[in-house]
């Protein structure tokens, strides 16, 4: 006698399988529960793989998930490793600018101070040499005083000629002064 699926288990495929009752088939009724328990057994098992395996997607997501939240967090603090670096290669850069303007400012205040002191050089040789001509015009006018004084007249009065050559500045600033200390003693 065939048993028909109970009304409960219609949703379920092992239930919906005919069983054959025990008494009436014999050893065929028993081999029938046997592959039914076994199937139910095996329905069991894959359930609780099923269920595993869901909660392993489950678990891989929530590991891909911190997976990429990782790397999300590694590319922002490796930009802002960049951004660190880029502002510390500017700052170098800035600072070595400007120690080269530094140093272009000391050498430029050097070359400036011993254009100065060349200056001043030229300044007091020149006022050195035209108080040398002048001392050596007054020398020479006194001497010409002292001759035409205590000589007698010869042949006539002989006229002063001063042996003076005139003052051709070496120096190139001393050579934009024309007109000054350095042309006192030439337009005789």
């Amino acid at each position: 006698m065939t048993r028909l699926p109970r009304v409960g288990d219609a949703g379920d495929p092992v239930s919906q399988i005919a069983v054959i009752d025990q008494a009436a088939d014999g050893p065929a009724g028993t081999r029938l529960i046997g592959l039914e328990s076994r199937v139910a057994v095996a329905e069991k098992s894959t359930r609780a793989l099923l269920v595993e395996v869901v909660r392993l997607q489950s678990a891989l997501r929530r590991a891909m998930d911190s997976v990429n939240e990782e790397r999300a967090v590694r590319r922002d603090a490796e930009s802002r490793m960049r951004a660190a670096t880029d502002a510390l290669t500017r700052l170098e850069r800035e600072k070595q600018r400007r120690q080269t303007d530094d140093d272009t400012a000391k050498s430029l205040l050097a070359t400036a101070q011993d254009a100065q002191a060349a200056a001043l050089a030229a300044r007091q040789e020149a006022a050195t040499r035209s108080e040398e001509q002048a001392n050596r015009y007054q020398y020479y006018c006194s001497l010409n005083n002292m001759t035409s004084t205590s000589l007698p007249l010869q042949s006539g009065p002989q006229p002063f000629t001063p042996d003076f050559k005139p003052i051709r500045p070496t120096n190139p600033f001393l050579h934009s002064l024309s007109g000054s200390i350095c042309t006192v003693f030439t337009d005789f």
